[in-house]
């Protein structure tokens, strides 16, 4: 069999028809050239199709896949919708009693409020597409896009998904700046019954049968001096050893006037109150929010009967 990459044969070989000899030497190395040739351009081929195929498989997966994917994302938009929506009945259920969300609800609320936007986006050009499709146009690069895009959306549902459950509560702890404020007044350090009758109020504080402790005597004998002294004695302590998770100060004055001791709590609070509230439903949501702390309610300056229970405590 004749080598066709060797050419000396063509000068050893006897023939009648030397141009029979050329020709088919010519034709060999042709040949040769075609075979090399088509070598070249199949590994060349053989290159490209597996370059493209590395670029576009995950596409042309996405695709395969998208009336299953499209439906999935339906599925996954409505569960996070539905979780959406019990959050914020939490929240608005909080903000009646002061309370407000987390910061790390705030920004899943807006992620969350983000994926649905992007979602109801991608399903209504998923709908333009197909009406297009239907009607005999090609748009196979803008399905591709699409599939790509519910992919990523389903990804992004996985994870908000999982961060959503939020084990700590959807709340604030505690809203109040402080749980104590510290009012001025002078002090009865160095005064010897006046420190002992702060310290008998001290002891009666941290019992947990007393629920109500009155101080009264005549006007300018110190009951306010003394009470401020209480106050500020817990205000110097650190919240994690004192004994109530907020304390409360009213000055009541001589007319009583339920309502604005009633607003003035709610502010204590962050309690929003609206303008026309009445006495009754204020004193329910009061003591709806009450109902969670252990506080101190401090009244000054009260000359007359309280109906405790009216003002919602």
């Amino acid at each position: 069999m004749v080598n066709p990459l060797t050419v000396e044969f063509v000068v050893e070989t006897r023939s009648a028809r030397p141009g029979a000899v050329f020709c088919a030497a010519v034709l060999n190395m042709a040949a040769c050239g075609m075979e090399i040739l088509t070598s070249i351009l199949a590994a060349a081929a053989t290159e490209i199709g597996r370059n493209l195929c590395r670029c576009i498989f995950p596409k042309i997966k996405s695709t395969v896949r998208f009336k299953a994917n499209l439906r999935d994302l339906e599925k996954e938009k409505k569960r996070m919708m539905d979780l959406m929506n019990d959050i914020k009945q939490q929240l608005e259920s909080a903000e009646k009693i002061g309370r407000s969300p987390t910061p790390e609800v705030k920004i899943w609320l807006r992620d969350a409020d983000e994926f649905v936007a992007n979602a109801n986006s991608v399903q209504a050009g998923v709908t333009v597409n197909d009406t297009r499709l239907y009607g005999c146009h090609c748009h196979c690069s803008q399905r591709i896009r699409l599939g790509s895009e519910v992919g990523k959306l389903l990804k992004e549902v996985e994870t908000l998904l999982k961060a959503g459950s939020f084990p700590d509560g959807v709340v604030s702890v505690n809203d109040l700046e402080k749980p104590v404020e510290y009012l001025p007044g002078p002090s009865i350090e160095y005064q010897t019954i006046a420190s002992r009758n702060l310290a008998e109020l001290a002891k009666m504080l941290e019992e947990n049968n007393v629920r109500r402790i009155g101080v009264w005597g005549m006007g300018g004998v110190g009951k306010t001096t003394l009470v401020r002294n209480m106050n500020n004695k817990l205000n110097s302590t650190s919240s994690d050893q004192c004994l109530f998770s907020i304390v409360i100060w009213i000055t009541v004055s001589k007319e009583v006037d339920l309502k604005r001791v009633q607003r003035e709590i709610a502010d204590r609070l962050n309690l929003k109150m609206e303008a026309e509230e009445s006495i009754e439903r204020t004193a329910r949501r009061l003591h709806q929010r009450l109902e969670k702390e252990k506080f101190l309610l401090i009244l000054d300056d009260v000359w007359d009967n309280i109906d405790l229970d009216r003002l919602g405590i």
